[in-house]
């Protein structure tokens, strides 16, 4: 018998970010940003059938689940007694190491779009049959056909399209492997899982240049299933339908602003250009190359000296690039006049940006830049010969 080792399964953002962040940190992992694609020719859309609750040994005889690809085909599991199938619940580990337990969430497993820290991992699919004989887990040779409802972030890896055909077994009678069985450690023989063999699996990869759901907008979400049908005879399996949130990539923007002239006459109707740049960091092998660009977003300015245009008005918003599509090259600079209101001193200049699709967990890095936004970085603009504050 097999031990199933346990492990937490639910991705928090957050952590998945750092782990990119460390993999960068360590030449070498992370392959380069890929070009566009065309996403292929939508088919139909597979029928909704969601997880059932916990039934007899023998109730079911199909279940998909689907699990991060760096994690074991063991994190897609379902409750099995004496081989059989008792849920379509995928289960998983508790943080604290217990038993497994029946998963409440509905989607287990998440796709992260690419972004600068290069083409995060596939997500791994895999299916559990079980025949009607006295060894449940084999059944007549036939094919498993996966489905990936239409949509504009992700394929099959396999195929590279929506649909994609595993062959299981052969021609002859119970020569598919529908399932591996692992034994429960610590409990009554024959309490345990079913999960899938890796000849069985497939694996979902996001689309380069996919554009991700802007931010207010819900997260996308994949639906994925699995249907069997045997060489030979009748009897076709089909499994539940399991799903995965598409999440909006990891990118890393730099702000620059400067000013020009620097230094004013305190007079009113004189000014100073403020001009914002943006860029990203492009991750290679050999480590990041500053580049210039940004999503499309929000820049805003704001000042303690001056104005920008009335008075009173001590900020100011641009927008910058083209919103209907995402690319890290869309916005590159913004610029906007700081008047004098006649107040001697030296004005601090601050910016910040904000991109419309990128996702905006904060990556320490030098001090500068985080996740989907820029800023505040500041330049000084000094204004001579007049009132003093």
């Amino acid at each position: 018998m097999k031990r199933l080792r346990l492990r937490p399964q639910k991705i928090v953002v957050g952590l998945v970010s750092l782990a990119l962040l460390a993999a960068w940190l360590i030449p070498g992992r992370l392959a380069p940003a890929i070009g566009q694609t065309v996403p292929p020719t939508p088919t139909p859309q597979p029928t909704t059938v969601p997880p059932r609750a916990p039934g007899p040994a023998g109730a079911f005889q199909a279940a998909l689940g689907c699990a991060p690809g760096f994690f074991p085909l063991t994190d897609i599991a379902f409750p099995a007694v004496n081989a059989r199938l008792t849920s379509t619940f995928q289960v998983s580990s508790n943080t604290d190491g217990q038993p497994l337990i029946a998963d409440t969430d509905p989607v287990p497993a998440s796709l992260i779009l690419p972004g600068n820290f290069g083409t995060p991992g596939p997500v791994t699919c895999g299916a559990v049959f079980e025949g009607s004989g006295a060894t449940p887990g084999t059944l007549n040779g036939g094919a498993i056909t996966y489905t990936l409802a239409p949509n504009s972030y992700a394929v099959i890896q396999e195929s590279g399209g929506l649909t994609a055909q595993v062959s299981c077994g052969d021609a002859t009678s119970n020569s598919c492997l529908g399932a591996n069985f692992v034994q429960q450690t610590g409990v009554g023989s024959g309490t345990g899982w079913l999960v899938p063999t890796p000849e069985n699996a497939i694996h979902i990869v996001a689309l380069p240049g996919a554009t991700p759901a802007p931010f207010g907008a819900p997260l996308p979400v994949l639906s994925l299933q699995a249907v069997f049908t045997p060489n030979k005879g009748s009897g076709t399996l089909t499994t539940n339908t399991a799903m995965m949130f598409v999440m909006r990539p990891f990118i890393l923007y730099k702000i620059g602003i400067t000013a020009s002239p620097v230094s004013i006459p305190a007079k009113a109707g004189q000014g100073s250009t403020i001009t914002v740049t943006l860029n990203h960091f492009d991750f290679s092998f050999n480590g990041p190359v500053l580049t210039a660009g940004a999503e499309s977003g929000t820049v805003t300015l704001t000042t303690d000296i001056g104005n920008f245009g009335s008075p009173g008005q001590t900020s100011i918003t641009r927008r910058c690039g083209s919103s209907t599509s995402f690319d890290v090259t869309s916005c590159t600079s913004v610029s906007a006049v700081l008047l004098s209101d006649g107040t001697a001193g030296t004005a601090q200049v601050a910016a910040t940006f904000v991109g419309d699709f990128a996702n905006r967990q904060i990556f320490p890095f030098n001090g500068c830049c985080s996740g989907g936004v820029a800023g505040p970085t500041a330049t000084l603009v000094t204004f001579a010969n007049g009132r003093q504050r």
